[in-house]
């Protein structure tokens, strides 16, 4: 089964066209970067994925299933936007992840443990225990990208999500994202950044005005 198919997919706010027909699929264990300009459609197609926005036309699935309707594939993803807005600031990391493991539909015995070694995996353990205010912004960072992974989810989406790290918190992401695709989880990732793109994706698809165009790149491949 494909982690998520996009069959002729068209998004429109207002009279703005975000998407304008896109097709793609993507595999178990895949890594695909979505490069273009900004406005070109990138976090459309990636919050199409996360259940967050239904297409006007065109046919959405994760895992077989409409992620807009169906909880269970809701379920199979862990999407970081990069958005400090989404964390409770007054809590630790230990206590947001407790609560987003536990809405991801993790087990209360099973939270400990993912958060452990979720927060290992990206260097989060030492700030686990202070208020996520207190965070510098690779560490909030880090913990964005901690509840995306918590639950170990079949589609990882990361929307810009790498932009505030340093080189070692860049470098256990990549890691922690090698570890889950190799596992069978299917990663699609929005970057400005060429050297991410050819060091993190196994296929490259550029958009630009909400359409595939030819990737600049020899290795990259259009929808």
């Amino acid at each position: 089964m494909a982690a998520f198919e996009l069959s002729g997919v068209e998004k429109r706010f207002g009279a703005a066209v975000a998407l304008a027909g896109i097709s793609l699929r993507g595999e178990p264990g895949e890594r695909i970067a979505l490069v273009g300009p900004n406005g070109s459609g990138k976090s459309t197609l990636l919050r199409l994925l996360a259940g967050l926005l239904t297409p006007e036309a065109g046919r959405v699935r994760v895992r077989g299933e409409d992620p807009a309707r169906s909880g269970r594939a809701r379920g199979a993803v862990g999407l970081s936007s990069g958005d400090e807005r989404s964390l409770v600031l007054r809590l630790t990391p230990r206590e947001n992840l407790r609560f987003f493991g536990a809405l991801a539909g993790l087990a209360r015995r099973e939270l400990p443990a993912a958060i452990e070694r979720t927060a290992e995996e990206l260097g989060l353990s030492p700030s686990l225990d202070r208020p996520s205010y207190e965070l510098s912004s690779g560490n909030r960072a880090r913990l964005l990208l901690a509840r995306a992974l918590l639950h170990r989810p079949a589609l990882v989406l990361l929307d810009e999500s790498s932009h505030a790290l340093d080189a070692a918190g860049a470098s256990l992401l990549r890691a922690a994202l090698a570890r889950r695709t190799g596992e069978g989880a299917c990663l699609v990732f929005a970057t400005h950044d060429a050297a991410e793109a050819h060091a993190l994706a196994t296929r490259t698809v550029a958009l630009e005005a909400g359409r595939s165009c030819t990737p600049p790149a020899a290795r990259a491949e259009a929808v």
